[in-house]
């Protein structure tokens, strides 16, 4: 249940000797949501421009149901709702600068699409010009956001005061709103929608107190001070109170243009154990498995003790008590001891602190961490034959992102209906995934090989640029501790077609074989073999036909070293 939020205004007339001018915070909004593919292609490039302008611009996200709702959404949606409706948002990605289009000439071809505002959509370059005219119109009024925790972190006290720097009335009586909102650096570990994004900055969370906002007057002068104050419960559905903070803006709803635009710092927190990973190798051998957990001293209070439970798959079954010294800003790694044996295939890890110091975390939603990692089966003997027909026991996928957009059966095959594809067509720029073959047994071979197919095109963004996937083997021979790298091709040499605005299904000629020497793990009675690949934000690419094996085993018939030990029937 949430407070009645009540306003309290205070106004304190101040008199200045001169006509002041304040600098503009430019407020970029933007409509996106986690199931909005184009949002992942633009999302990057605005974060490019906020990154280099930070005390300039602040970007503000509402996460919307364009094109379909996704869990963020359904818990602001009424405020979200409100919002797009002020703007008639019909598409997304979405935005407003300072509550207007930034170049009308550009709504017949782009309309409010971001892209537009923050890049060059030809080069992909940063394009400063809008934010800085915009940024060098004066501003009426400053702003300044202050918020504070209460002790036990679950209401919120926030101040938003708002000083005349000149003269100002609007047109129309009525409507100048002041409109605030809570905020959260949201951060998964798999991604909460279908696009494959995991993080969302400044995600509006809720509005306060809603989205129409609190009535300002008609008119101020250089000098007039006003106070608005707000508190609350914090939601139960924000996930990280440390990364939360409160964005305030004046709007004139004659025209919508924000006149000005304030943000607040993040508040700490006095007891906050934060789980930040648990280590280990995503292949394992052996199935007594040892990990470790990091943790992280995100309070204000030194931390001496805590409790660590670690479930395996979706069983606890042990609990670890952890003492010491841990400073505030402070991490410490800490040995999983006692999982026992793991049976082979995959598995989900799991680690949750608690009591910090003996008492209840102030952030209980950053408690936890996951990991996945696969046993792998006993090394099979050379030859090492894969097709991708029917079955591919022990071949597995490791996707960090947690995107669903990664390696899987496809079509269509080399001369055969199916291969192994990595979807780049889908999968956002810099995303890693790995595709693992079945250990294997070279003891007694000297100079193994690796034959395979490949299909591969690049993305033709237009104007010359192309996409720049690659694809990388590695080889390990120490269950994934180390690796080295025996193949590495990318853009235009991994391709094998011509490039394409289209997401590329190969035809028969636009295969390729290729092979690759093994030898660094000649003789190696446990070998694992690794196709690492990383998005370059471009096109699909096709593995076929995999064949690991030993060239000097014999491949036909023996040659006859004694000739009169041979026979022929029938000898007509």
């Amino acid at each position: 249940m949430t407070r009645k939020f009540i306003p309290l205004v205070t106004m304190l007339f101040m008199w200045a000797s001169s006509f002041c001018q304040a600098p503009r915070f430019v407020l970029f909004e933007e409509f996106t949501g986690e199931n909005c593919g184009p949002c992942a292609g633009t999302n990057p490039y605005v974060q490019s421009l906020i990154d280099q302008y930070p005390n300039n611009v602040l970007w503000v996200r509402y996460q919307c149901d364009i094109p379909t709702p996704g869990m963020i959404y359904y818990q602001d949606k009424t405020d979200v709702d409100a919002r797009l409706s002020y703007y008639s948002v019909n598409s997304a990605p979405w935005g407003q600068q300072d509550g207007a289009m930034w170049d009308s000439s550009l709504i017949s071809n782009w309309g409010n699409q971001p892209i537009t505002w923050c890049a060059d959509t030809n080069t992909g370059a940063l394009k400063t010009n809008y934010l800085v005219a915009e940024e060098a119109v004066t501003s009426p009024f400053t702003m300044n956001v202050s918020y504070h925790l209460s002790t036990n972190a679950d209401s919120f006290y926030t101040t938003v005061t708002v000083t005349g720097a000149q003269n100002y009335k609007v047109s129309q009586t009525g409507k100048l709103k002041l409109r605030v909102a809570m905020m959260e650096n949201l951060s998964f570990l798999t991604p909460p929608g279908t696009n494959g994004e995991t993080d969302f900055p400044d995600a509006v969370r809720k509005m306060y107190p809603n989205a129409t906002g609190t009535a300002m007057p008609d008119s101020s002068y250089t000098g007039l001070v006003q106070t608005f104050q707000f508190s609350g419960l914090v939601p139960g559905y924000i996930y990280d109170k440390s990364k939360i903070r409160f964005v305030a803006f004046i709007q004139d709803d004659n025209g919508k243009h924000v006149q000005q635009a304030g943000v607040s710092v993040y508040d700490t927190l006095a007891l906050d154990a934060k789980a930040v990973t648990v280590n280990g190798n995503f292949v394992v051998c052996d199935t007594s498995y040892v990990p470790s957990f990091n943790f992280t001293n995100n309070g204000t209070q030194t931390l001496n003790s805590a409790a660590i439970t670690v479930k395996l798959d979706a069983a606890p079954f042990t609990t670890i008590n952890w003492s010491g010294s841990l400073a505030p800003g402070a991490s410490t790694n800490v040995n999983v001891h006692g999982v026992g044996s793991v049976a082979t295939g995959a598995h989900k890890l799991s680690a949750i602190i608690k009591n910090p110091n003996g008492a209840s975390d102030n952030n209980a939603h950053n408690d936890t961490s996951y990991f996945y990692f696969d046993v792998t089966p006993a090394a099979a003997s050379a030859p090492l034959v894969q097709g991708f027909e029917s079955t591919y026991p022990g071949w597995v996928v490791e996707n960090p992102t947690g995107s669903p957009y990664t390696w899987a059966v496809s079509t269509p095959g080399e001369n055969s209906s199916k291969s192994f594809m990595m979807d780049f067509w889908d999968e956002g720029a810099g995303a890693v995934n790995n595709l693992y073959a079945p250990p294997v047994n070279f003891t007694g071979i000297s100079a193994p090989r690796m034959k395979f197919s490949i299909a591969d095109a690049q993305y033709n963004f237009g104007g010359g640029q192309l996409s720049q996937d690659s694809l990388y083997i590695n080889v390990s021979t120490d269950c994934g501790v180390t690796w080295t790298t025996v193949y590495a091709n990318g853009a235009d040499g991994l391709a094998t077609a011509g490039a394409v605005a289209n997401a590329f299904t190969p035809t028969a000629a636009q295969w390729v074989d290729d092979s690759v020497d093994l030898s660094v793990a000649a003789n190696s009675a446990n070998v694992i073999i690794m196709f690492n690949t990383i998005s370059g934000n471009g096109n699909n690419l096709y593995l076929d036909n995999i064949n690991i094996y030993n060239p000097a085993a014999p491949t036909a018939i023996a040659a006859v070293t004694n000739i009169n030990a041979m026979s022929l029937f029938p000898n007509p």
